[in-house]
């Protein structure tokens, strides 16, 4: 008798492992399947759809569903959802979305554990007939520890009920759905971030080219410039326009803010100035209209912009100009070690409508030495997060005064650069040299 219930028990036994391993043999496929189905296509719908088709063969049901969680709406909303309850294919709505609080699919999600009901009405959060109308196998998507959506299978075929057996196998379907899905959206951030690296390349090769190639080369004269982008694209400007009979326009700026939107800002105060100082406007005038355009162009975001616009007569040594609330150029004047401001003659521009700007005049001398910079060569930061000032930058001029335009441009960014140590800059940097020769 104890041998009959020995065979009987290694039968049992046997049977069970036999089921065990057509399951592993099954898994083993479902696998292959998979990894046949991505090698071939990176479409996350194709592979989704193959995952979801083999869990309903596999398991034998009709229904079956794959859910995302919006965190924020706290809901799960249907990304492939497959019904063979007629015998027909039918694709569930993707629009259909189940509020997670307080309804049976919670435990999945907040518990991160699938669970099985055979008796939907058990389920009071209103589970469309799409997804169950009888039973219903629940498995969350786990990524890296953080639940990203639900399996469902509804209505296990012939009047069966799901086991625990079902929930084990949804449960590698479950990680196999959400290995795929992660993978797309870091593929899909991948090749975001790559689409955009490569727009920001073609902005700052763009940008590169509005600014001047190289300072003009004018008797009597030498100018030199100097431009760095904290990013790939950045908000300062500086240009130099020649005119028809003879003269000089110098501008600078600086568009508070960085990245594209400022860039292309810049790019639109600078035509802007180059297409009015054609014409025979004023100084003041030219502000005076910039200000306006820039003001109606961006009405929503009010962006705010420092500009100083000067215009050298060549022969005469003499500046006329309007500062926007950009930071002061300054002379070092040949005849003394003191420093001349050119000091501001109206606000920045973009701040007021109609706003009226004066317009000042600056006599140059032989010796002279004139530097127009941005706040990015002052506000730079070093390791114990002092900034570079103002005065630094004074004393370095005044120190290397005997030196060629380039080579003052040259002196002054080594020194900001040694400054900031192992600090990046935060902020755009640009410089303009002005000699008049003796």
């Amino acid at each position: 008798m104890n041998k009959e219930k020995r065979i009987v028990a290694l039968e049992t036994k046997i049977d069970s492992i036999a089921e065990e391993l057509v399951m592993v043999y099954e898994e083993l496929n479902l696998f292959y399947d998979i990894s046949e189905s991505m090698s071939s296509s990176f479409s996350l719908d194709e592979t989704i759809d193959l995952i979801l088709n083999d869990a309903l063969d596999i398991i034998e049901a009709d229904k079956g569903a794959i859910m995302i969680l919006n965190e924020s709406e706290n809901e799960l909303r249907v990304i492939k959802g497959l019904s063979f309850g007629n015998g027909n294919r039918v694709d569930i709505d993707p629009s259909y979305k189940i509020n997670v609080e307080g309804g049976g699919l919670k435990r999945a999600i907040q518990g991160k554990r699938g669970f099985i009901v055979n008796d939907i009405t058990r389920l009071q959060d209103g589970i469309s007939n799409l997804i169950a109308t009888k039973s219903l196998l629940c498995t969350p998507l786990n990524a890296k520890n953080r639940i990203i959506g639900a399996l469902t299978l509804g209505d296990r075929r012939k009047g069966m009920e799901f086991t625990s057996k079902d929930l084990k196998r949804s449960a590698v379907l479950a990680s196999l759905v959400a290995f795929v899905i992660e993978n797309a959206r870091l593929l899909q951030h991948y090749l975001e971030k790559q689409r955009l690296e490569k727009e920001l390349e073609i902005a700052q090769d763009i940008q590169r080219k509005l600014l001047p190639l190289a300072p003009p080369y004018l008797e009597g004269y030498d100018i030199a410039a100097l431009s760095i982008p904290c990013i790939q694209v950045g908000g300062d400007y500086y240009d130099f326009i020649p005119m028809a009979d003879g003269r000089l326009g110098i501008a600078i700026g600086d568009v508070m803010g960085h990245g594209v939107g400022a860039a292309l800002l810049m790019a639109t105060v600078r035509s802007a100035l180059r297409a009015l100082s054609e014409g025979t406007l004023e100084i003041r005038d030219v502000l005076y209209r910039i200000n306006n355009m820039l003001i109606n162009d961006t009405k929503e975001s009010r962006y705010l912009m420092t500009l100083f616009y000067g215009i050298l007569d060549l022969k005469n040594r003499r500046l006329t100009f309007s500062n926007a609330g950009h930071d002061y150029p300054f002379v070092l004047r040949s005849s003394s070690t003191t420093f001349e401001f050119l000091e501001s003659t109206g606000t920045v521009i973009g701040m007021f409508d109609n706003y009226s700007y004066n317009q000042s005049e600056f006599q140059l001398e032989p010796g002279d030495v004139a530097f127009f910079y941005t706040d990015g060569a002052v506000e730079v930061t070093g390791d114990s997060k002092e900034q570079f000032g103002r005065e630094r930058l004074w004393r370095l001029v005044q120190e290397n005064r005997d030196l060629g335009a380039r080579g003052l441009i040259d002196k002054i960014y080594s020194e900001v650069a040694a400054f900031s140590g192992s600090r990046l800059m935060d902020d755009d940097l640009m410089l303009v040299v002005l000699k008049v020769n003796g």
